[in-house]
């Protein structure tokens, strides 16, 4: 068995490439967190409702996990609060039924995954779940009569995003988001965050 020997050139043209390859291909998992907010929409739990615009803001902490090159891969986990809220009706004229959804807290696991073509700007599509508690409040209108209780609504977590890193250890970003949950409740976001990377 004949064992040959690297030339010199070759072994030049290796320690030039194999730093750029490390860097394209990066080994060690990058944590980051940061804060969000932004305007959400929640519908009616009823089938005549509305899509009120609400403040949403919340917190999210990550993972970037080694990906091919050119490649943007992260897991993340998120807890927000919201006032929005929506109403609905139900019955008939004699006996209807008002129902109003107050928005509280909510939670969301999810994965994204995309392209990171230009250094720095990654384009990515979300998906995951999550679930949001809301305050239910049912109102007879005939005899102004109401009850209350709460509920979480849960479900998959959907959309796409664009994120910019300023450097090493900051960066913001621009997501849509949409959850679709069970009793017709499926809040949708539009959030701008910052974030800080360690």
């Amino acid at each position: 068995m004949t064992i040959r020997r690297l030339s010199p050139g070759l072994l030049a043209a290796a320690a030039l490439v194999a730093p750029a390859a490390a860097q394209a291909l990066p080994l060690v998992p990058s944590v980051y967190a940061g804060v969000e907010a932004g305007q959400g929409t929640r519908r009616a739990a009823t089938s005549v409702g509305s899509n009120d615009k609400a403040l949403d803001y919340g917190g999210f902490i990550g993972v970037e996990l080694p990906s091919m090159p050119l490649g943007y891969l992260a897991v993340e986990g998120g807890i927000g609060k919201t006032n929005g809220k929506s109403l609905g009706t139900t019955g008939s004229s004699s006996a209807t039924v008002l129902t109003e959804q107050d928005g509280r807290w909510n939670w969301s696991g999810t994965v994204r995954a995309g392209i990171n073509a230009i250094p720095g700007l990654a384009v990515y599509g979300i998906a995951g779940y999550g679930a949001e508690r809301a305050k239910i409040t049912t109102t007879l209108a005939a005899t102004g009569a109401s009850t209350e209780r709460s509920k979480s609504f849960d479900g998959l977590i959907y959309g796409a995003g664009v994120r910019y890193k300023f450097g090493t250890w900051t960066g913001a970003r621009v997501e849509y988001r949409k959850r679709t949950t069970n009793g017709r409740y499926d809040p949708a976001q539009m959030m701008g965050g910052v974030y800080v990377g360690f």
